[in-house]
């Protein structure tokens, strides 16, 4: 199971009761629990950790359950690795093993009262109930206690925290501890504060909040997947290349063969000649060729010294249909690009 972080706004922290904690031992009722390390023990309980507690019940594999309901934001059972240091691993392999005690397994909870973090670690390999983006009631089951990471013995190391502010250094997950009591009846009993001894035991009682409904897994949103924009086509030119046949009519008289050569397309403007075709007749060379959309115009000269007959056609696939002017008259034309 991957390690996941999902951030959560810490807000500022509440001043509870000691009676009116929202947390609960995060053992399963009806087990009897040791406190092994308590609040700043000379062992190892100083600093970040001064306000954790270790409880175990015997060598035994017991479960674990919410001290209090909350989103799950980090979750990892994936390690069978026990250090005996800080950087020694001492199981399954002897050896140096660089931040040797982030191979703890451990679930990370924002708790539901906004203000911490609870950190479950040195879990059982693949025990977890529970995975990131799941919400768990109080009493929910997270997995089992274990001896992964550094530890000597099976159980369970709780603490309640900051909420972590950054995932990228290793055992991010592991944050400033905090006081912490708890409002079962049994440590109550013992402790008016609430908060365990070390060596004082407790047989767990049922929390009053527990849920029977099972944890509820929250779907992520499903992202719609990113479809590539549809490629843009690209447009074709209306106009290429090429030789054109077809006829002209002249004033309404009867059509002849004509001939529309086109020599090159250069954006909107092109080149070329167009004349009567057959033996003996010439073509003229193209002035002024003109592309606009679908529509062509251009002028040849005439017999008539600065004189110019105008045409202006319209391209429709293969074939250009038009008319075409010039001082003492005109007609239409139509013509079809070779194959």
């Amino acid at each position: 199971m991957a390690s996941v972080f999902i951030p959560f706004i810490p807000h500022t922290q509440l001043s509870l009761p000691r009676s009116s904690s929202p947390f609960r031992l995060p053992v399963a009722p009806g087990l009897t629990v040791l406190v092994f390390q308590g609040n700043n023990s000379p062992y190892d309980h100083r600093g970040k950790q001064a306000w954790a507690f270790d409880f175990t019940v015997g060598q035994t594999n017991f479960v674990v359950t919410a001290a209090q309901g909350g989103m799950v934001v980090g979750a990892d059972d994936s390690s069978s690795i026990q250090c005996s240091g800080v950087n020694t691993e001492s199981a399954p392999e002897q050896k140096p093993l660089q931040d040797c005690w982030t191979y703890a397994n451990y679930v990370l909870i924002a708790d539901d009262d906004g203000t911490t973090a609870t950190l479950y670690m040195h879990l059982l390999t693949h025990s977890l109930k529970v995975s990131p983006n799941m919400h768990v009631n109080q009493g929910n089951t997270l997995g089992l206690a274990g001896t992964t990471g550094w530890s000597t013995g099976v159980h369970l190391h709780f603490q309640v925290e900051n909420i972590p502010q950054q995932t990228l250094s290793a055992g991010w997950w592991w944050t400033q501890s905090r006081p912490v009591s708890f409002a079962n009846q049994e440590v109550l009993a013992q402790e008016s504060s609430g908060v365990p001894q070390v060596d004082e035991t407790f047989v767990v009682s049922n929390s009053p909040q527990q849920s029977t409904v099972p944890p509820t897994q929250i779907p992520a949103p499903v992202p719609t997947p990113s479809q590539p924009p549809p490629p843009t086509p690209i447009p074709q030119p209306v106009l290429t290349p090429g030789t054109w046949q077809g006829q002209e009519t002249s004033d309404g008289g009867s059509p002849y063969p004509t001939q529309l050569v086109i020599d090159s397309v250069n954006g909107n403007t092109f080149t070329g000649v167009y004349g009567i075709a057959g033996p003996g007749n010439s073509a003229e060379p193209i002035q002024n060729g003109q592309i606009n959309g679908n529509t062509i115009a251009f002028t040849t000269p005439t017999q008539v010294p600065n004189e110019v007959a105008t045409y202006k056609g319209t391209i429709s696939g293969n074939t250009i249909t038009g008319t075409w002017s010039y001082p003492g008259g005109g007609g239409t034309f139509s013509v079809t690009k070779e194959a």
